[in-house]
């Protein structure tokens, strides 16, 4: 028999580890609201308020889901951070969310997907969106 593998190879070869979820999120109400909802699933949430908060946990942490919102403070959107993603070659399911239309939505969906991320789903903040995506991350939890 070999040897088990050490955790670090584990941590970089299977993002479903464990059920850590880093959240991307600069509304700090939307964000908490987040969070109780993912604790109360069993998540361990770590929430990130702008790009450069999100690439020190995301490096430091190696989430096993992400929870991305596509528009920032100050007219920023996460198009960076998708780039990030890429070039640490992340492979962990990611959601979208955003207070902004279905266009946006789609089009960054669609580019992040184009890139080679493991884009599972884009929901509205509002109405029933929240709600949505809460029982789309029922499928992406370990037991």
């Amino acid at each position: 028999m070999g040897a088990p593998a050490p955790i670090r190879y584990l941590m970089a070869t299977t993002p479903l580890l464990d059920n850590r979820l880093l959240i991307l999120e600069d509304n700090k109400t939307v964000a908490q609201l987040l969070r109780y909802q993912a604790e109360a699933k069993g998540l361990i949430v770590f929430i990130a308020t702008n790009k450069e908060q999100f690439r020190h946990s995301y490096l430091r942490l190696r989430p096993s889901m992400l929870l991305l919102d596509i528009m920032l403070g100050n007219d920023e959107d996460v198009l960076p951070v998708i780039d990030f993603l890429v070039s640490e070659s992340c492979k962990c399911p990611v959601f979208f969310l955003t207070g902004q239309d279905q266009e946006i939505l789609r089009s960054v969906s669609e580019r992040a997907r184009a890139n080679g991320l493991m884009m599972v789903g884009a929901y509205e903040k509002k109405g029933p969106g929240i709600i949505r995506l809460m029982q789309k991350i029922d499928s992406y939890i370990l037991s």
